[in-house]
């Protein structure tokens, strides 16, 4: 696919969910909502004021280990799946997230050279409840952001500038979603900003990415709608907060020097900053894709990290996220210049300044239901 010029400043009240080649619009929420598939992202950028970068990962490998939050630990946390840097593990670190490891969102036997996407993605592990972890199908992220030569961002957040438009500074890391310690936050807490940028959907696994339950906040209310089939995609999705401190590559809780947009909102489009995160940085919307089977139907799976939460909450409820960025700094401006800057909507590693990286398609069918046993996990 090409990268399609994004033609329109406004936003429409959809939420904008990137699924395949097209977009899933989805107006409305729980048993009201109504999706409309979009097959051609030219199509869909009616909705977007944004420019975007698109990649597509597989899994890495699963581990008890946290490089954030239980660094040098190995085995100290619940088990995670790795996206992205094939090395990370507890011990990582920016340097050996940039000097190491290949990478899992470069699939094509076309490309050597893993080193200009080393950054690392992970999240709780997905368990079968039968003694199995189940391996996503695939995943994707996608950045976004406003162009730098938009006049929103040409000042500190106020009522007409949703503040400073930067790149995704190097080396940043955060956990977006639930905390294990404080036990707030995540899909089903209405009193976080989590409630309203992560959960779960039900899709087809045809490309058009069609729900069959709308978005929701939890696995079981996935599985109250009664309409998610076996053989569907369980999508798991997460946003990651927008504005940064401009201080702080981490902070104590792995998560304050990081803020989702609650400011004016301007145009009708996008909430400013707060004023104590006045960098608009690239939004990453991380979408992992499971396939369902008898065990999900039959209320079985579970989060690893659900396992942690207080009895009675609903499984999927401590859905919470990783990131630690190890871009090269040279391809990140790339696609930051060539892309977000210029308006474009870019996948398949193309940069928008005639050059693509190589490696990024995908090579084959994805995986089909690859579960992994427990056991079988160090």
């Amino acid at each position: 696919m090409r990268c399609h010029r994004l033609s329109f400043d406004r936003w429409i009240p959809y939420a904008v969910v990137l699924m395949g080649c097209g977009l899933l619009l989805s107006c409305g929420s729980g048993s009201n909502s109504t999706s409309v598939d979009v097959s051609e992202v030219a199509k869909a950028s009616l909705a977007l004021a944004d420019g975007g970068w698109l990649v597509q990962c597989s899994l890495s490998h699963s581990l008890a280990d946290d490089p954030i939050v239980f660094p040098g630990q190995p085995g100290r946390s619940h088990l995670h799946q790795f996206f992205g840097n094939m090395l990370t593990n507890s011990s990582s670190n920016y340097q050996s997230l940039r000097t190491g490891g290949g990478s899992t969102c470069t699939r094509n036997a076309n490309s050597t050279d893993p080193t200009p996407q080393r950054s690392a993605y992970w999240m709780p592990a997905m368990l079968d409840g039968v003694g199995n972890a189940v391996k996503p199908d695939y995943m994707q992220t996608y950045y976004k952001q406003l162009p730098n030569g938009n006049p929103e961002c040409q000042g500190a957040p106020d009522a007409t500038h949703i503040g400073y438009c930067i790149p995704m500074p190097n080396g940043l890391r955060f956990i977006q979603g639930y905390n294990m310690d404080t036990g707030r936050g995540g899909p089903t807490d209405a009193n976080s900003g989590d409630y309203w940028a992560m959960g779960f959907d039900c899709v087809t696994t045809d490309g058009e990415g069609t729900s069959y339950t709308g978005f929701k906040r939890s696995m079981a209310e996935i599985l109250a709608t009664g309409r998610c089939p076996v053989g569907a995609w369980l999508r798991v999705a997460v946003s990651f907060p927008d504005c940064w401190d401009g201080r702080n590559l981490d902070s104590a809780d792995h998560r304050s020097h990081m803020a989702y947009a609650s400011g004016a909102l301007i145009d009708n489009f996008k909430r400013a900053c707060p004023a104590t995160h006045p960098y608009n940085i690239p939004e990453i919307a991380l979408q992992a894709f499971f396939r369902v089977d008898a065990n999900f139907i039959d209320g079985k799976w579970s989060l690893a990290s659900d396992a942690m939460a207080p009895a009675g909450a609903p499984a999927g409820s401590t859905l919470h996220a990783d990131y630690w960025e190890a871009w090269s700094p040279t391809v990140k401006n790339m696609w930051q210049t060539g892309c977000i800057d210029r308006h474009l909507s870019c996948n398949v590693g193309e940069l928008g300044n005639g050059q693509t990286l190589p490696g990024m398609s995908q090579v084959g069918p994805y995986p089909n239901h690859v579960l992994v046993p427990l056991s079988s996990i160090r």
